[in-house]
């Protein structure tokens, strides 16, 4: 079943007043939104803010006018306005988002012109609305010698079209330090728990994918990340199931993006590589601050069992050691290499030499 992500839609035109009476919607959505009212600026901070928008999208999607006013008004009065004008813009902007909600098609529109059922429509849309809602569990994961109960939070899903080929995203929050974790996943899903269906039971190949803003993101050129990710994801595709595991938030081998940025700087000024700028900035302390318990979380969460075998898509066998400690059982790593040029070899000299990264330079020797 293919999941459309642009079904939105709602019968706004004209609303009801106490009365019974239709009344225009410019009326109806001054009375409703109350322009009056100082609590007028968009802000989004926070789970109930979170929780909130979710309430606005759904009442959207419902195609329920006086909810989509009830929703509106419970998000939007989260930051208080200063000063005269920004109450006059904020009013102006909650005025012109609601009349673009006044003008999308209605679900009714949608279904005809792009000749689907009713009934499949509310099926579908049925399953898109649970994928807005969080899903919470906590679990317990070990890292390190330490014993941690940590909570998951999955926040929503999606198709993603890629060059590779179809992916599912999921958009995870957990309660350690990185937060954020988006997850691409190649496998059916079930409808009901929205959590993915391996069907290999004796191994799954993933892979734990750090942040890289300024490679994955603005293509620098010094980095093979970029180049990984979408290897990865090759990989995974051509062999029908699997995963990778992005964690945003861990730029810079988990010291920071502006700490990385530095290091770029010096490599480019001084010529150092990757390890000798980042001892530079770190004043010889720490270079790499990465964990991992948030990946056990996410395999709990999909409910991969303990039995099921990993294959680890890396060249950092460093990245391997939360596995076992949890019940789970590394058989095999499977590679992802990306041919040295000018701009890398230096990159992969370093983190061969000094990171335990494995065969970068097409062999274990440093030439």
């Amino acid at each position: 079943m293919e999941i459309k992500s642009n079904i939105l839609g709602n019968d706004f035109g004209r609303s009801r007043s106490e009365d019974g009476n239709h009344q225009p919607a410019d009326t109806t959505l001054q009375n409703a939104l109350g322009l009056a009212s100082p609590n007028s600026m968009l802000s989004m901070r926070g789970h109930g803010d979170f929780v909130a928008a979710n309430k606005l999208r759904q009442s959207v999607l419902e195609k329920d006018f006086g909810d989509y006013l009830r929703a509106y008004a419970e998000w939007i009065p989260r930051t208080t306005p200063v000063t005269n004008s920004e109450r006059s813009i904020a009013a102006k902007t909650r005025i012109e988002l609601a009349k673009e909600a006044i003008n999308l098609p209605s679900i009714s529109e949608i279904c005809e012109r792009r000749k689907i059922c009713q009934k499949n429509m509310e099926k579908i849309m049925s399953v898109i609305r649970r994928s807005l809602e969080v899903d919470s569990r906590d679990y317990e994961v070990s890292e390190a010698g330490i014993s941690k109960k940590m909570t998951i939070e999955r926040r929503g899903l999606g198709i993603l079209n890629t060059k590779h080929g179809k992916f599912w995203q999921y958009d995870f929050h957990i309660n350690d330090c990185w937060e954020k974790y988006s997850v691409i996943v190649k496998a059916e899903i079930d409808h009901g728990t929205l959590r993915p269906i391996f069907t290999n039971p004796e191994e799954l190949v993933m892979r734990i994918d750090s942040g890289c803003e300024t490679g994955q993101v603005f293509s620098d050129l010094t980095c093979e990340c970029r180049q990984q990710l979408h290897l990865a994801l090759e990989k995974i595709a051509n062999i029908g199931e699997g995963m990778v595991i992005n964690i945003p938030r861990q730029d810079g081998r988990g010291m920071g993006l502006s700490f990385k940025l530095a290091t770029l700087w010096l490599q480019d000024a001084l010529g150092v590589n990757t390890v000798e700028s980042a001892t530079m900035v770190s004043c010889g302390g720490p270079i790499d601050k990465r964990t991992y318990a948030g990946v056990i979380c996410i395999l709990k969460y999909f409910l991969v069992p303990c039995s099921r075998k990993i294959n680890l898509a890396t060249n950092n066998p460093k990245k391997a050691s939360i596995f076992p400690e949890n019940g789970y059982q590394i058989t095999e790593f499977t590679p992802v290499l990306v041919e040295p040029d000018e701009h890398t070899v230096e990159h992969l000299k370093a983190k061969q030499q000094y990171l335990g990264h494995k065969n970068l330079l097409g062999n274990d020797s440093l030439q």
